[in-house]
């Protein structure tokens, strides 16, 4: 067990020690619990989704879909909608390398619980290759997810359409990345999957250490348009740059 564990926090420490302003130790739990409690639905929708396609591994097409829709679609659309629902309209999320954190937070919540299931399942060996691998991989694809994110929420509040192409790609990109990795191993193209596997590694690290170096509040006042004032919904904690009323749940906003 501890094979399945370790892994996880160990990089979940990585992640949230680079982070200059820590979150809360409650919301973090909270948005990794999420994540673990996720992957049990998640694994019922890629049997149903592996039962529905007919899957024929010797059939590189259908792999590909399978791979695509069944694995990476289902797995990465679960964290990323996680994340909308939980935490991204709110005053928890206010600052660029948020982003990066409760993306990774979900993701290893999400890997923690799949991991524990292949070593008791495989044995040791299987925790000691995952460790290495799978752990490492979704928190690539958490660290993308939560890149994109970071832009979306920055043009979003400052009313720049581009934040929908952002948007877009906090879930695509990860999705797609999330499939070439499973689709080389299961197509056995060993000497791609290493190589395109260290080059996610060393590009995430890059992400992490420009963000963290970056990180600001996404309403400090610069040049760039940004908001110079801000207000919280008292219900919910949307944030918000106008009067009146909460566009997420109607409540009357301060003054």
């Amino acid at each position: 067990m501890i094979i399945a564990i370790l892994p996880v926090l160990l990089l979940l420490y990585y992640v949230y020690k680079k982070d200059p302003h820590k979150e809360t130790f409650g919301n973090l739990i909270k948005i990794f619990v999420f994540g673990f409690v996720s992957t049990i639905p998640v694994g019922l929708l890629e049997i149903i989704f592996e039962l529905i396609i007919h899957l024929d591994k010797k059939n590189y097409i259908t792999l590909f879909i399978y791979v695509f829709i069944g694995i990476a679609l289902i797995e990465e659309f679960a964290k990323w909608i996680i994340i909308k629902l939980s935490v991204y309209n709110t005053f928890r999320f206010d600052e660029y390398y948020d982003s990066i954190v409760y993306c990774t937070f979900v993701s290893l919540g999400f890997a923690c619980l799949e991991n524990i299931s292949y070593v008791i399942s495989n044995g040791i060996g299987t925790g000691i290759l995952r460790a290495v691998t799978s752990v490492p991989g979704h928190t690539c694809f958490g660290i993308i997810m939560g890149y994109y994110l970071c832009y979306t929420k920055f043009h979003e509040i400052r009313n720049n359409k581009s934040y929908k192409k952002y948007n877009y790609l906090s879930l695509l990109l990860p999705v797609l990345i999330h499939t070439l990795y499973d689709y080389f191993l299961f197509t056995e193209l060993i000497g791609i999957w290493i190589i395109s596997y260290i080059i996610l590694v060393v590009y995430c690290m890059k992400i992490i250490n420009k963000v963290a170096t970056q990180n600001k509040p996404f309403y400090e006042t610069t040049e760039n348009q940004i908001p110079s004032t801000m207000v919280y919904c008292p219900s919910c904690g949307t944030p918000s740059t106008t009067g009146g009323y909460c566009v997420k749940c109607g409540n009357k906003l301060p003054n």
